[in-house]
């Protein structure tokens, strides 16, 4: 029932949006989100947990993730992403590195799960970046793949212009805590997640995973681009 509520709530925006179209649409915001995995009996289990009722995807299910911050665009980090990779998640090389940041330093605050290694992240009025650097650590970005770009749709309020990444539990040290932001946080089979209440980004994302599982996981050579336009999905590889 929440998934159906999610469903007609969003082509009630969808109708609306269409039948009275705003002049002025609001300008997506930079953030970024981390697909967990790790092997399991019966397949891939995937991290997730639920917002509070007063976040802007109120009681839906999500991977760990938020806002780009000014730290994460300062921050050094313990080992950078390929040129290659960088160049897809955005032209400007300051901006592509600040979204696997941020999926890092979200995680962390998130799930209290450490994509860290031992490195400097230079003066910082962060607290995440300041635990890390407490301990000597810096995100280690070598250990994230770069998936893809999602466009929350114009009918939205409150729009994110969110990059995903993807990373394996043995990458990770930690234990499954964070700050409370994601109640209900745990693992589950990715494909179980699709019964959980989730927006239709989130959907998309599991499917993709699905259709790497399948295929063994093969190196991601394209990236995916996915939105809405016209109250219809977008999507293009990359």
């Amino acid at each position: 029932m929440e998934q159906e509520a999610i469903n007609a709530e969003r082509q009630r925006q969808i109708q609306a949006f269409m039948e009275n179209r705003p002049e002025r649409i609001p300008r997506p915001r930079d953030s970024a989100s981390l697909i967990l995995l790790r092997r399991a009996a019966g397949g891939v289990e995937t991290l997730m947990g639920q917002r509070g009722k007063r976040a802007t995807f109120a009681s839906v299910y999500v991977f760990p993730g938020g806002k780009v911050d000014v730290g994460d665009k300062r921050a050094g980090a313990a080992s950078d992403l390929p040129a290659e990779t960088l160049s897809k998640i955005s032209a400007k090389p300051h901006l592509a590195r600040s979204y696997p940041m941020a999926a890092v330093r979200e995680t962390l605050e998130e799930t209290g799960l450490w994509i860290t290694a031992p490195g400097a992240v230079g003066e910082t009025r962060n607290p995440t970046y300041r635990a890390m650097a407490a301990r000597g650590e810096a995100p280690a970005l070598d250990r994230l793949q770069y998936i893809g770009q999602a466009i929350t749709p114009m009918y939205r309020p409150k729009r994110f212009n969110a990059r995903f990444f993807m990373a394996w539990e043995e990458d990770t040290r930690g234990t499954l805590g964070g700050s409370g932001e994601l109640s209900n946080l745990g693992w589950v089979k990715v494909k179980a997640a699709l019964d959980l209440p989730t927006v239709a980004i989130t959907q998309f994302m599991l499917r993709h995973v699905m259709e790497m599982e399948a295929a063994g996981f093969p190196p991601i050579e394209k990236s995916i681009f996915f939105t809405w336009r016209n109250g219809k999905r977008y999507i293009r590889h990359r």
